[in-house]
């Protein structure tokens, strides 16, 4: 027994993961995370390609069908053969800014990346310090249920009324209910956290102590950055708008070739003429959208700061109460106990009555514990904004 014992144990072991342990494994295993590397490698791709020039066209064809002899090509000095090549040559630095806002765009896809790592991190820790209380949820359980038996058996071995041992048999099946829930809801979340880092996760190895996560320098966040990142493409963006004012030259350079008649070339050039409003409405557009992205920047700092403020409220209240109970109602309720027995001993009160103050002495550490959960729940928010 021993031995199944000790097996158990190291099998427990194996599969207990830190936190940070569970992160990293998200980090390196996540498919999303997997499929934005992808996507980092598609907009390095961009950028290469972003230099190149259009492709030439190649144009083949034949001038002056005859319609009653197409076959024909002797009929008159304007009938030719022609093979042509057109190739847009781009002015005004354009490819270099283009490629300049590739570069620049190759950036927000690792700053996306970033951005879903931290929602990763804090969705695992909340989900982790959840699962940890579970189990410290079940383990109150199990002490009241141990409770109510020996309650049980004292109400028989006291002959005391039918009323009083169902009203525990009742107390009993509740908390068997709620055991079950718990169970379930831990499972849940293990699984939650398993998709997240495709890892088995049999039990969580953290402590419930509280953690410091002061000093959050939110300009460093990524989202933050992503939009910074936003801003820069768009001043890069709003230049290469004002350099498309100057149209690019298409030249084109063909071979004619004509029947008995001498062949000849021809070369052309030709380019759009911005007389028109459509570049200085790109223009326009791109001066809007630098205004825009900076105010959603200054509303993201904004509500970064309020949201942190909240949540460290919401911790610093949850501390407070667990301090509260733990060294006020919780002391207090053990002292209680203490006399109920001193005065059971004197034959004042009985077992059942030191019982009844155990149960509550568990109430009061379940509703510390859910302190400790409010706490967690903000701290592992809070991870979002490391």
């Amino acid at each position: 027994m021993k031995k199944v014992f000790l097996l158990c144990f190291v099998y427990s072991l194996s599969y207990a993961q830190t936190i940070e342990t569970l992160i990293q494994k998200a980090y390196e295993n996540n498919y999303n995370l997997k499929a934005m590397d992808k996507e980092v490698e598609i907009s390095k791709q961009n950028s290469i390609s972003s230099r190149e020039w259009d492709n030439p066209t190649l144009s083949l064809g034949l001038s002056d069908l005859q319609l009653d002899d197409m076959t024909n090509r002797k009929k008159e000095p304007m009938q030719t053969q022609f093979i042509m090549l057109t190739q847009n040559i781009p002015l005004n630095n354009k490819k270099a800014l283009s490629y300049d806002i590739s570069i620049e765009k190759e950036k927000l896809s690792s700053i996306n990346k970033d951005i879903q790592k931290a929602k990763i991190a804090s969705i695992i820790t909340t989900l982790s310090y959840k699962t940890l209380l579970q189990d410290k949820f079940l383990h109150l359980l199990e002490k009241k249920v141990a409770n109510l038996k020996k309650m049980k058996s004292l109400t028989r071995a006291y002959q005391m009324d039918a009323e009083q041992s169902l009203f525990i048999e009742l107390e009993m099946l509740k908390l068997q209910n709620k055991k079950e829930s718990i169970k379930e809801k831990r499972e849940s979340l293990l699984k939650t956290i398993e998709k997240l880092t495709l890892l088995e996760v049999v039990r969580i190895d953290e402590s419930l102590d509280v953690k410091d996560i002061s000093d959050l320098d939110i300009s460093n966040h990524p989202k933050v950055k992503l939009l910074e990142q936003q801003i820069e493409v768009a001043k890069k963006e709003s230049k290469l708008n004002k350099a498309k004012k100057v149209s690019d030259i298409k030249v084109s350079g063909g071979y004619y070739q004509r029947d008995a008649r001498d062949d000849y070339m021809n070369i052309s050039f030709s380019m759009p003429l911005a007389i028109g409003e459509s570049e200085n409405v790109e223009i326009v557009k791109s001066k809007i959208k630098i205004k825009k992205l900076q105010l959603l920047l200054k509303d993201t700092i904004n509500s970064f700061e309020n949201d942190i403020k909240i949540l460290k409220q919401k911790e610093d209240k949850a501390i407070k109460n667990h301090d509260r109970y733990k060294k006020s109602f919780i002391p207090k309720q053990r002292k209680i106990i203490r006399l109920i027995k001193q005065k059971s001993s004197l034959n004042k009160a009985t077992m059942i009555d030191v019982l009844k103050a155990k149960n509550s002495l568990f109430t009061l550490q379940e509703l510390a514990l859910k302190e400790i959960g409010e706490y967690f729940e903000a701290y592992g928010k809070l991870r979002y904004y490391r």
